[in-house]
């Protein structure tokens, strides 16, 4: 069984793609298994804990984690896909300094746009409450 994984940009375990195949079958299928856990207040985490105690099982039995199943041919979409990618953005990025760099800009980039969203937000509701 190989097994290859690739780490989200920030870092984060939990955004950690696993692709897991089998060389040598008759059954070309490559699995890519994600983590799913939600991260709920104390005492929603608590209960879960408790249930995995008693040895409750999710309705799918997976647990905090899935995959999805991919043939021949979803695995030769997806390469196009990271190809069609990889031709509209030829400028790799340096070092992993960089990287960080153009995470932070990102982030920049969305509070500023969750300001104006508040913004917009704000007179909406001052011009409902005025008129």
């Amino acid at each position: 069984m190989k097994k290859n994984y690739i780490e989200c940009q920030c870092g984060t375990p939990e955004h950690t793609l696993r692709f897991v195949w089998e060389e040598g079958t008759d059954w070309p299928e490559m699995y890519v298994e994600v983590c799913l856990v939600q991260y709920y207040g104390f005492f929603k985490r608590l209960w879960y804990g408790l249930k995995y105690i008693f040895g409750y099982k999710s309705k799918y039995g997976y647990g905090h984690f899935d995959e999805t199943l991919l043939g021949y041919h979803q695995v030769k979409e997806l390469k196009d896909l990271c190809d069609k990618w990889l031709e509209t953005h030829t400028k790799e990025p340096a070092t992993r300094d960089e990287e960080i760099r153009f995470a932070e800009i990102q982030v920049k980039m969305c509070n500023r746009e969750l300001e104006k969203a508040t913004e917009r937000l704000l007179k909406l509701k001052e011009n409902s409450l005025r008129g």
